[in-house]
């Protein structure tokens, strides 16, 4: 039984990661007929100002979380991700929404971001505040690329290096794993 159980949540987690990876990739794609090409997009806005200009009226009954439990979170630190890294629920460049269906995205505004990735991340939580609330099982990261796309994190790297970043490290590269193996979840897979 707990076998079934839990190829079940496994089942459910992919399915719930391929609606939200094409629903975001459908809101990008609207929001730049609408507004020009992503990278043209206003970024001296605020982070507020941002979503409700080029992200919020895309998605169906998306909310705005100006804190952790505006959306039902319990901590500002929800996530469990092993290198502590974007375990925090918002920055000032970073504010998450969810949606009616209940997938919370944080999109990062690149304009007071360091580091190359940061003004690129998004990260997803698929089931919202439910648990476990931990990177590679219901968080992934994702990033715009220069091309306008959005692609799991990890996407431009090695299977090897995907693999390990998954399995044993951050934990980061999770998403362009299940996507890499035909969106399933391996034997191999930290479950």
């Amino acid at each position: 039984m707990p076998s079934l159980i839990q190829n079940h949540r496994k089942q459910e987690a992919i399915t719930r990661l391929k609606r939200a990876y094409t629903i975001i990739n459908q809101a990008k794609n609207v929001s730049t007929i609408d507004n020009g090409e992503y990278y043209l997009w206003d970024n001296t806005l605020s982070a507020e100002q941002y979503l409700k200009k080029y992200w919020i009226p895309y998605f169906k009954g998306a909310k705005i979380c100006m804190d952790y439990d505006d959306c039902g979170y319990n901590s500002h630190q929800p996530w469990k991700v092993p290198t502590g890294n974007y375990s925090e629920f918002s920055y000032t460049f970073r504010i998450p929404f969810i949606t009616e269906d209940g997938i919370l995205y944080s999109v990062s505004l690149g304009n007071t971001v360091n580091s190359d990735i940061g003004k690129k991340l998004i990260l997803i939580d698929i089931n919202g505040p439910q648990r476990p609330n931990e990177s590679g099982k219901d968080f992934f990261f994702f990033l715009r690329t220069d091309e306008g796309k959005i692609m799991p994190y990890g996407y431009d790297k090695s299977s090897e290096e995907i693999d390990t970043d998954c399995i044993s490290g951050s934990k980061e590269f999770c998403a362009a794993k299940i996507i890499k193996d035909s969106w399933t979840i391996k034997k191999d897979y930290p479950w």
